[in-house]
């Protein structure tokens, strides 16, 4: 019943009452992984990755093939910083599912944090190959012109980002950017 209501509550954005749900229900089941999972997301979203990565680590070492627990943990690896450890949990999200186009382009994300370009541009072309529609794609792969000194093909990604996501504020970030380096030059 807690783990539920401590689900309802996360749904609803009220991540506190979530936790102290999840908590419960964890004392009451402690075998249940969906609990900390619930309570690990919850964390994560609260801006507490340090909270989080446990939980989600317990979710894995109970049920090595939760590919939600992946995710949400390499989510959280990339909050505390640990780029390279992320990008072991994105890969294993990928080899859980080959076609999931939301690991390749945060595993692109952990590369490009690492400094490996090369296969961060490689992940947001796969992720772009898989989902022509990923906003986050498009904007990761940008920056990749970008770093290659492409930056019409980098304005063209970014602007194929906005068209699918408005809200895409990397991207458009990215745009001004170099529109006002393309002004200086002049």
């Amino acid at each position: 019943m807690y783990k539920w209501r401590g689900r309802y509550r996360a749904l609803k954005g009220d991540y506190d009452h979530a936790i102290l749900d999840c908590t419960k229900a964890i004392k009451l089941l402690p075998n249940d992984a969906g609990a900390y999972l619930i309570r690990g997301s919850a964390y994560d979203i609260k801006g507490e990755p340090d909270r989080a990565i446990p939980d989600l680590s317990e979710v894995i070492r109970r049920d090595p093939k939760y590919r939600d627990a992946y995710m949400v943990r390499a989510h959280a690896l990339m909050a505390e910083g640990q780029a390279k450890l992320a990008i072991l949990d994105y890969s294993e999200v990928i080899r859980l599912d080959k076609k999931d186009d939301e690991a390749f382009a945060y595993r692109g994300f952990a590369y490009w944090n690492s400094g490996e370009y090369n296969r961060a541009f490689s992940d947001f072309n796969e992720a772009i190959r898989l989902n022509p529609r990923s906003a986050t794609a498009y904007y990761g792969r940008g920056l990749g012109y970008e770093n290659r000194g492409e930056f019409e093909k980098a304005i063209a990604d970014w602007r194929a980002a906005l068209a699918i996501d408005p809200n895409q504020n990397g991207a458009m970030s990215g745009i001004r950017r170099l529109e006002r380096k393309s002004t200086k030059k002049e």
